[in-house]
């Protein structure tokens, strides 16, 4: 006896999760201080979020943040492991293989080993014992990505002249 799915459509509707991408590069408007790139619905679930980091960044330590920055100058990240590195670009272990997020450490998680997803990295770092995801949206705050020389809405400003990269929201309505 085998496990069969309830017949109905392909997904889409709630209750079935949802990816969304959005690029972003070096000089995108806002991105110092927070680049609004997507507004959630209130109720929804997020599932998972990462930064792919598509072409390094140059300048004076580049770090990405992601959240909505409304009562702290900190998203998801910073406060649990350092941020996103955003100089070193997402690799693949082999010519075919899948692009992943590059870590200084793969063993163990400390500042800038964020390259991995919110999931990945709940409970890890400083901030041990907090969970980013899943989370649940309480208000229609836009999120928000951030880079600074510290991954902080209030950091300086890495000069960066190139870079890119995309983030990741994996999001539920609820059913």
């Amino acid at each position: 006896m085998g496990f069969s799915f309830p017949p109905g459509g392909g997904g889409g509707g709630a209750g079935s999760p949802v990816v969304r991408k959005f690029p972003f590069v070096f000089d995108t408007p806002g991105i110092l201080t927070g680049a609004a790139l997507y507004t959630p619905t209130l109720g929804d679930i997020l599932l998972d979020a990462w930064i792919e980091v598509d072409t390094a960044w140059n300048g004076t330590t580049p770090t990405g943040d992601v959240g909505t920055f409304v009562s702290a100058s900190f998203g998801m990240w910073v406060n649990v492991g350092g941020g996103v590195d955003m100089s070193r670009a997402d690799s693949t272990f082999d010519t075919a293989g899948p692009l992943f997020g590059v870590s200084p450490s793969l063993v163990s998680f400390g500042t800038n080993d964020i390259g991995q997803s919110a999931a990945a990295v709940a409970g890890h770092g400083p901030g041990t014992g907090i969970r980013q995801v899943p989370a649940k949206f309480t208000s229609a705050d836009p999120i928000k990505v951030c880079v600074s020389q510290d991954g902080s809405n209030a950091g300086l400003d890495p000069g960066s002249t190139q870079g890119a990269a995309v983030l990741y929201l994996v999001t539920v309505t609820p059913a």
